[in-house]
């Protein structure tokens, strides 16, 4: 950290590092691979670690600042906000997302099944800055989506198991002791469905009424959330065979939605030649295959440009090479 000595489990100190070559700038913010970019309404882009922190990049600062990070139990660290997260070499944060859409808070996912809330709205080192950290699952989990209505929340990953959440039951982080992990226990799901097979990703669309599923058991789930307060999810709306299986070496796969379209989603493809697919949610049906010359790899993260007015598609391979298709 820039104003912390590391220890051997904590994320060691890093300086923004910047490279400028004609029209491209890379930055370097972190110590490990990261797992997730994603812009706030606030034009600042979230950026996530397998170093166990978050930072924000500010577009007219040209500057990352971190956010949050875990630490282990060195004394030294005992009034940061992460205290005593961090539970070793098994530990780091895989997943993060801002939870609404004024970006004032961050949620975050860990390795070891553990999901917290972060409130940006509070001093760095104030201890209500975590709104909550709850053991939710005994594994990883991959990803996490919130629903527009502020207290809903989807989380899946290698427990096999896609699972919605009232946060509102959760304890907060001034009642539950949460770096005591005994003590912190699993809260009751609204719903949950067993996939078998671990889960890449679950997104629920712009309006909050679909839910979508990207599993390894090669399907895209499709689950109707107008109403899951009182039942559980007995299968998947809406199920299409897919070919999720991209191996060892290559990133998996995520079917994500247009941000401003209730029905359109995209994902990559194992298919040759090379392409990203656009599905209509609602039949089900693929209704346009993206490809050409420039697709020379398998685009396993793909997103929209949020404009409407043109669909814009992103595809990102696991060599670095992002792919624009419009």
């Amino acid at each position: 950290h820039p104003d912390d000595q590391p220890s051997s489990s904590s994320p060691p100190a890093i300086k923004d590092q910047k490279q400028q070559d004609d029209d491209v700038v890379l930055w370097k913010p972190h110590n490990g691979a990261v797992t997730h970019l994603e812009w706030s309404a606030k034009h600042q882009l979230l950026s996530v670690s397998y170093d166990s922190t978050l930072r924000l990049w500010d577009a007219q600062q040209q500057h990352f600042q971190q956010i949050f990070a875990t630490y282990d139990d060195d004394s030294q660290y005992k009034h940061r906000i992460g205290y005593n997260l961090d539970q070793g070499r098994s530990f780091w944060i895989q997943y993060a997302c801002f939870a609404s859409n004024d970006s004032n808070s961050i949620l975050f996912s860990t390795s070891q099944g553990t999901v917290g809330q972060f409130d940006l709205r509070q001093p760095r080192r104030s201890s209500n800055s975590l709104s909550f950290y709850q053991q939710l699952s005994p594994k990883k989990i991959n990803s996490l989506s919130m629903h527009p209505n502020g207290h809903l929340l989807a989380t899946a990953g290698l427990d096999t198991t896609v699972q919605l959440w009232d946060i509102r039951k959760f304890q907060s982080s001034q009642n539950n002791k949460i770096n005591n992990n005994n003590n912190n226990k699993t809260p009751k799901s609204l719903a949950s469905y067993c996939v078998g097979r671990s889960i890449n990703s679950t997104f629920f669309s712009p309006n909050g009424q679909q839910l979508l599923t990207t599993t390894m058991a090669d399907t895209l789930d499709i689950f109707n959330t107008d109403d899951v307060s009182n039942s559980k999810f007995t299968k998947p709306d809406r199920s299409i065979r897919h070919d999720n299986r991209t191996g060892r070496w290559l990133s998996t796969l995520m079917a994500r939605w247009h941000p401003t379209v209730d029905d359109l989603f995209v994902v990559g493809s194992m298919k040759r030649p090379r392409m990203m697919e656009l599905y209509n949610s609602m039949s089900g049906t693929n209704i346009s295959q993206v490809t050409g010359e420039t697709m020379t790899a398998v685009a396993s993260r793909c997103c929209f440009h949020p404009s409407s007015q043109h669909i814009t598609l992103m595809g990102g391979n696991s060599s670095g090479r992002v792919v624009i298709a419009r």
